[in-house]
């Protein structure tokens, strides 16, 4: 839900704190996606090299890390914050749903699989319409940046979930998951 406070307010702050015009505003909004294409690009690599499971922690901080960059944009010299958050939001995003529904599908037994992508998928996205509504409200209490930094902060915080978890122990996921990505399932 913090997640589409963020995607809600986003533009209208760049347009009316930050005094940019939609031309730019566009522009910073790329960087998000060009950190996407660059996390889809090396996920796997930056898997092997850090391993799954300590891998998705880590994206989960980055990610709240880029989003307790944006309230930081100002004009001027302040802008390089925006989209160096969106970057690494949108590296980090994808890096971190890769492995999780790689690892999802994997521990998933084959006759569950549409049951639970459905589940997770409805979970995911159901919870939108209500964070963008409440982030109507919120900026019209805290403002346009202190939602971004609601937004931030929330993001964050449900970083510690994986972080507290076993995940922060392990270098691999468990061994179901590795089966599947190197192909090599019993006999």
């Amino acid at each position: 839900m913090c997640q589409q406070f963020q995607i809600t307010v986003a533009a209208l702050f760049l347009l009316r704190e930050v005094h940019l015009s939609p031309g730019m505003i566009g522009l910073l909004q790329a960087g998000g996606l060009t950190g996407a294409l660059l996390g889809s690009a090396v996920t796997r690599r930056l898997g092997r090299w850090l391993g799954e499971a300590r891998l998705m922690w880590i994206s989960a901080l980055v990610w709240g890390a880029g989003y307790l960059m944006i309230p930081l944009t100002t004009p001027g010299w302040g802008m390089a914050w925006y989209p160096v958050g969106n970057f690494l939001t949108g590296v980090s995003i994808v890096v971190l749903n890769v492995h999780q529904v790689s690892y999802r599908q994997a521990v998933t037994p084959e006759r569950l699989q549409s049951r639970v992508a459905a589940t997770s998928a409805f979970l995911y996205f159901a919870p939108g319409p209500v964070g963008s509504a409440l982030a109507g409200v919120l900026a019209s209490v805290a403002g346009l940046r202190g939602t971004l930094w609601l937004a931030g902060a929330g993001v964050a915080v449900s970083a510690l979930w994986l972080v507290c978890s076993p995940l922060r122990r392990m270098r691999q996921l468990p061994e179901a998951y590795e089966e599947v990505r190197t192909g090599s399932h019993g006999a």
